[in-house]
């Protein structure tokens, strides 16, 4: 596997009344695809080799090895895993397709009672407790950029990490700097 080196050009890190900012560990990302008639048959599989039930759309799961499963898309899902970890399933052609998307997504967190607040001003999705409660899932845009937000609590601390491709991570670290150095003024 090719060395991943920082995507960011400066350190992505800030804080603000009640919100800090980091760049967490990325680890690997694995896509694992179903075609709409074997969708039950890779759902069921996942859900075996995971050791949880399979989660339902924009909804996340810890597995029994500490990974995450997370139902992206209608026939797709993320397995979220420590550096260097395998896919869990690795279907055949004829039932589904896995990718390896490690390379392709960076994030940053923000942390803190106040971390929806900034957070909702960057993307068009409704981040407050009710609607996105821990381990809840979204694609959205924040500025010119596809988003995907999750929200993967500290304990009793809210946490949501921002992801895009790896070509904007310099633009997510500026305009979520940005947020940062104006909340509260």
């Amino acid at each position: 596997m090719a060395e991943r080196a920082i995507p960011f050009t400066a350190a992505a890190t800030g804080s603000a009344d009640g919100v800090s900012m980091d760049t967490p560990a990325r680890g690997s990302i694995w896509q694992i695809a179903a075609w709409p008639e074997t969708f039950e048959t890779i759902e069921s599989d996942l859900a075996k080799v995971c050791g949880c039930a399979a989660p339902g759309p924009g909804k996340a799961l810890e597995t029994l090895d500490g990974h995450l499963l997370i139902r992206t898309e209608p026939l797709k899902w993320w397995v979220l895993g420590p550096d260097g970890a395998e896919c869990p399933l690795t279907p055949n052609p004829e039932d589904g397709v896995w990718l390896d998307m490690s390379h392709d997504q960076v994030s940053i967190a923000l942390t803190g009672p106040n971390a929806a607040e900034i957070l909702k001003r960057m993307v068009s999705i409704d981040v407050r407790d009710h609607a996105f409660p821990n381990l809840s899932f979204a694609t959205t845009h924040m500025h010119h950029m596809i988003t995907k937000v999750l929200r993967r609590d500290d304990g009793d601390t809210p946490r949501y990490e921002v992801m895009v491709m790896r070509s904007y991570a310099d633009d997510l670290r500026e305009i979520t700097q940005h947020h940062l150095h104006h909340f509260g003024h």
